[in-house]
Parts: structure tokens; sequence; C-alpha cells
């Protein structure tokens, strides 16, 4: 008896991470960065079951060129690391806030970490990539004038 339960009890859990890991990415790419380019006339649930298939298709296409289970999960927290981070600190500690200046972090610094598919290194390209979002963050915020209250949030 304990084993059917503990074998239901994992199931469930890894039920719950992969719609958790699906659902989330695919509800913000849905209605943050494809809502304002996409019609009206598309409803928001088409877009988002669209997005689901999309990520679907991408978590496979991940795990089938993945070596175990530890590297995929490891490049799937990456992902988020050198994405969303500087523009999420940014948002909370930053009185000024600047869309285009974030969505250029998060695209400059994903695309940095995925050199690493193309050239191998031993370098913490994680660290860097996000370091690369960060300068880019800066540098438009300098350019628009409006990194002089950084660091005054609250």
């Amino acid at each position: 008896f304990l084993t059917v339960l503990f074998t239901i009890s994992v199931v469930s859990v890894v039920l719950s991470t992969l719609t958790t890991a699906i659902l989330a990415p695919a509800t913000m790419l849905a209605r943050n960065l494809l809502r304002p380019w996409v019609p009206e006339r598309v409803p928001t649930l088409r877009l988002c079951e669209l997005c689901v298939a999309l990520v679907s298709v991408l978590g496979v296409a991940v795990a089938l060129l993945g070596e175990d289970a530890y590297g995929i999960l490891e490049q799937v927290y990456a992902i988020g690391l050198v994405g969303l981070l500087v523009p999420f600190v940014a948002a909370v500690f930053c009185k000024t806030h600047d869309e285009g200046a974030a969505l250029a972090s998060i695209f400059s610094g994903t695309a940095f970490w995925a050199v690493q598919f193309v050239i191998e290194t031993t370098l913490p390209i994680d660290l860097m990539a996000a370091a690369v979002g960060a300068a880019v963050y800066g540098a438009m915020m300098l350019r628009r004038g409006r990194l002089a209250s950084a660091g005054q949030g609250g």
C-alpha cells in the first residue's frame, strides 16, 4: 500500500511541476509579450493556448537535446537568471521603469547566454549573460536619462 501511495505522490509532484513549467512561461509570453502586437480579434485565451503549444514543443526539443535531467533543469533555471533577473531587480529597486530597456536586457542576456550552445566554454556564461543584460539595461536607461533615480526606490 505504501509503495502505491509513494508512486502516486511522485507522479503528482512531477505532473504539477510540468504544468507549472509550461503554463507560467506560456502565460507570460501570451499576455505580456504577444498581446500588444496581436489583434484584439484574437481572444487572449486562444493566444494562451497557442503559447502553451509552443512552450510544450520547445520543452520537448530541450528535453531531447539535453543529456540528463540535472543538465536540463540547470539550463531552465539559467534562462530565468539571464533573462528575467535584471528587469525584476530594476522593477523592484528603481523608481523609473522602461519597457524597452527591460526587453533589450532580456533579449541581449538570453542571446549572449545562447552562445554557449555554439561555442564550447568553461567560463560562467550564465553570470556573464546576466551582466550583459544589466549593462544593456543600464546603457539604455542612461541614454534616456532615467537612471538618475536608481537606488531610490522603495
